[in-house]
């Protein structure tokens, strides 16, 4: 309960992240081990929260399934049903989406045969995804374009196909900013104005339907692309009760990109000392030592708790501004990372392909 209350609810299972997740699960996990080994025995392999059983018969597989729900629901924990199954052996080590996706030729050798390459990708990921929709499919697409310099002339048509991955599956937005970022700073024409778009129509969707993750991505591709926020995105944040969402936002703020007499009553209203032993203490903490919200009475409450007073005499921070304005997207990527500045911008601008390079 403890965890969940953590996540805002937004758990059944266990958690992910941070390294405290591991031990937290591994510490659940053993106990339902012993348990599992009571009425099974050990005929079977996990990995972190990961079952895998090997069963003679369809009805011991059924059978042991019945028995893990019952063991998992002892500790208010269920199985995702989209990613549980009974499978008959032998089967395929990898899915053929995957094969096929490794294998494909981004072929680069003018400005149309990549473009011609690139979308016939697109096609293929995307007839991939309607037939594996729960498959990480666009995820690894775009990793698998990172192996590949786009070209200027291409870079809107790869841009656009990027947003579209986005928009399906925003958990591949810290790749995607990465990539964004990185063409912006080899100097590519970069349509500032759609990506904007696609983060904001991101961040009110996801507000919404509450996925937090999703929207303090979407805010951090805001902030390192340097775009304001438009009033209908900023009515979504201000509803939401998230200390990382509140301190991006808080942070996009302090950058100019929102108004600064633009206010926040509901984090403004979590300005007092009573916040730093909940969930909402980053922000408590973080907001007022950093000057970005005032205490709801005026009074610096820091100094009264002690522990967060000992954190700030000390300069202790948990949200580096700094790290944003450091932020490197080459870093990792290495196929990206390896090219010096003069030969990305050759790379990049390049009209004709020259069979060897100059440098």
């Amino acid at each position: 309960m403890v965890v969940r209350n953590g996540q805002d609810q937004q758990t059944k299972g266990i958690p992910i992240g941070s390294d405290t997740s591991y031990a937290i699960a591994e510490l659940i996990m053993s106990e339902i081990d012993e348990k599992l080994v009571s009425k099974i025995g050990n005929n079977y392999h996990r990995y972190i929260d990961d079952f895998e059983f090997g069963c003679k018969t369809l009805q011991e597989a059924e059978e042991i399934l019945s028995v893990l729900q019952e063991v998992l629901s002892s500790y208010e924990l269920e199985l995702n049903s989209s990613k549980t199954k009974i499978t008959k052996l032998p089967e395929e080590i990898d899915p053929q989406w995957l094969h096929e996706l490794q294998k494909y030729n981004i072929n680069m050798s003018t400005d149309a045969v990549q473009k011609r390459s690139l979308l016939s990708f697109f096609d293929l990921t995307m007839n991939f995804l309607e037939k594996e929709p729960s498959e990480p499919i666009l995820k690894y697409a775009v990793i698998r374009t990172s192996s590949h310099i786009v070209r200027a002339n291409n870079y809107p048509l790869f841009q656009r196909i990027l947003l579209q991955w986005a928009t399906a599956d925003p958990s591949t937005l810290p790749i995607i900013i990465d990539f964004i970022a990185f063409y912006k700073s080899a100097g590519v024409n970069v349509d500032l104005a759609e990506v904007k778009r696609t983060l904001q129509f991101i961040i009110i969707e996801n507000c919404r339907q509450g996925h937090t993750s999703e929207v303090c991505w979407s805010i951090f591709g805001m902030i390192l692309l340097s775009q304001s926020f438009d009033d209908e995105a900023l009515s979504e944040l201000k509803k939401v009760e998230n200390p990382f969402i509140a301190l991006l936002t808080l942070d996009a703020r302090n950058r100019g990109l929102i108004s600064s007499s633009y206010n926040f009553p509901l984090w403004e209203s979590l300005m007092n000392k009573n916040e730093l032993k909940t969930e909402n203490w980053i922000l408590a903490y973080e907001a007022l030592r950093k000057g970005w919200l005032p205490s709801v009475d005026g009074s610096d409450y820091l100094i009264d708790v002690e522990g967060f007073s000992t954190l700030a005499d000390n300069d202790v921070e948990f949200y580096s501004t700094d790290l944003i304005d450091q932020h490197d997207p080459k870093t990792n990527y290495s196929y990206f990372n390896r090219l010096s500045a003069e030969e990305l911008r050759y790379f990049v601008h390049r009209d004709v392909p020259l069979i060897r390079l100059p440098f």
